[in-house]
């Protein structure tokens, strides 16, 4: 019984919401997430509050992900130094993995129950991946700089991701007695990663005029967990097969930036290197549409109103 070693390195960067990345001279990382705070500057007494939407494509050699990500972020200031916000976030991704068929054995019986030897899988080339995570995070933030040239925010808390990669390949069962092919089985095997740790990092604003700031970050995360595959033969007489592992602890630098234009926030990411978990060509890209809300923005709407003359 060989174990897709390769398919928890796949389910283990989906979690970390990151691709390992290498080229000759360095090593970086891509993110698959838009910044963990929810605007580069507060005020205090503000709630702040930001949805992002992003496209993801991800590719690990000849094979494609594709998908759509969530995030919702808010935010308490409790002075114009120190604030705690909190996030959750969904992404759902798919696309095509190499196939892999059953791990157990597949055993083979008489019409009476005699036992006969076993099948032997041939699974497809590939098979169809279903990719869904779960994401939490939250943090102390302490604003640094607040000035009208620039902002920065230093933010640092626990983070918790869920992963769970579905693994569907159509097979066939070969008896070598008989020379018979039986046709028309589907093996799911199923990846579940929980990592869990802290992460800590800056992210800066750079206003350009009225309506438009810059903001970069930087995220360095420390994640460890642990893992579980189960594989179902699909068959009545196959067991399925449960295995559970343990995963070090990892540290990974991660850099982004977005744009806002008013309440509206833009982002865009594209990078290509080798894989450091097979060596083969791999590339990500992300777009994100986000909106930022806040409480600042409220009372002044209502100030503005109440200013108003009655008619």
């Amino acid at each position: 019984m060989r174990i897709p070693v390769w398919l928890l390195s796949v389910t283990l960067a989906l979690c970390s919401s990151q691709l390992a990345a290498s080229s000759s001279s360095s090593e970086s990382s891509f993110q698959l997430s838009p910044a963990p705070i929810p605007y580069p500057y507060f005020e205090a007494g503000t709630t702040d509050g930001k949805i992002d939407v992003s496209y993801v494509n991800l590719t690990f050699s000849e094979y494609t992900f594709n998908g759509l990500s969530i995030f919702g972020k808010g935010r308490k200031a409790f002075t114009e130094s120190f604030a705690l916000d909190g996030m959750a976030g969904l992404m759902y991704l798919s696309g095509k993995l190499p196939g892999v068929g059953p791990l157990s054995p597949l055993p083979a019986y008489s019409a009476t129950g005699s036992f006969l030897g076993y099948y032997t899988p041939i699974p497809a080339k590939t098979a169809n991946a279903t990719s869904v995570t779960v994401s939490f995070s939250g943090n102390a933030e302490v604003q640094v700089v607040r000035s009208p040239l620039f902002n920065a925010i230093l933010f640092a808390g626990p983070s918790l991701n869920i992963t769970s990669l579905t693994l569907k390949t159509l097979y066939n069962k070969y008896y070598a007695a008989t020379g018979t092919t039986y046709t028309g089985f589907t093996d799911t095997l199923t990846t579940t990663i929980m990592l869990g740790g802290l992460q800590a990092g800056m992210q800066i604003d750079i206003p350009l005029g009225q309506l438009v700031r810059v903001s970069p970050f930087f995220v360095v995360s420390s994640l460890s967990g642990s893992a579980t595959m189960t594989d179902d033969p699909g068959t009545k007489t196959t067991d399925a097969y449960s295995a559970s592992y343990e995963v070090p602890a990892s540290t990974t630098f991660s850099t982004g930036f977005d744009i806002f234009v008013n309440e509206i926030s833009i982002g865009a990411m594209a990078q290509s290197g080798k894989s450091s978990q097979n060596g083969g060509n791999a590339s990500y890209y992300q777009l994100t549409v986000g909106y930022r809300f806040s409480s600042k923005d409220t009372a002044a709407e209502t100030t503005k109103e109440e200013a108003q003359p009655a008619s």
